[in-house]
């Protein structure tokens, strides 16, 4: 089942009047739970079985870092879904979809996410996730600085921005594009531990 978003032009009172409605009939609209994670098994041509990496610490903003699920209604207007929400926490959400991707793309299983408990590194991908928002009808829109650290590799701080159109009214299809959005910074993430030399 897919559940329609109103077009940002609305008022907050006919934003609202499902809410009101649902009240006054007695009923509660269901639950819906999504998930970032992909069940489908992801694979690469590129094989570093003995790459060890680690991902985190990944911070959010705290206005977005809650249970519902955040659609842009006006510029400066978050509206939290309060039927619609993650299956987890998004910062975990967040991190297993990008621990997915980055593994598929570098070839290895050797991922480990903070704290990392002494593990020995070889690589570590410190994320600040500045934005993760969409405008139904508009776009969905990731901004993030990360870090990519190494025993012996100069820090490098990076800044990556991502919009993707969001034609779409549902909210099963704007999850997907954050899903998108994330497997675009793993790609960037994942390419920049690549093309670095063994020794710098």
């Amino acid at each position: 089942m897919k559940t329609t978003l109103l077009p940002r032009s609305l008022p907050l009172s006919l934003l609202l009047l499902p809410l009101l409605l649902s009240g006054c009939a007695n009923s509660t609209p269901p639950t819906r739970y999504y998930s970032l994670a992909t069940p489908q098994p992801l694979t690469s041509d590129t094989a570093h079985p003995e790459l060890r990496l680690g991902i985190g610490p990944i911070t959010l903003p705290q206005r977005i870092d809650r249970r519902e699920i955040l659609v842009r209604s006006e510029p400066q207007q978050l509206t939290p879904l309060p039927f619609d929400l993650w299956s987890g926490n998004l910062r975990e959400e967040i991190q297993h979809r990008l621990g997915q991707r980055l593994a598929a793309q570098l070839g290895t299983e050797q991922l480990h996410f903070f704290p990392f408990r002494g593990a020995e590194l070889d690589h570590q991908v410190r994320i600040e996730l500045l934005e993760l928002s969409a405008t139904p009808g508009e776009q969905a829109e990731l901004l993030a600085l990360w870090e990519l650290r190494g025993a012996s590799h100069t820090p490098r701080i990076r800044r990556s921005h991502y919009q993707q159109s969001l034609l779409e009214q549902d909210i099963a299809t704007l999850v997907q594009h954050y899903g998108q959005l994330l497997d675009q910074l793993a790609a960037e993430i994942a390419a920049a531990i690549l093309e670095r030399p063994p020794q710098e």
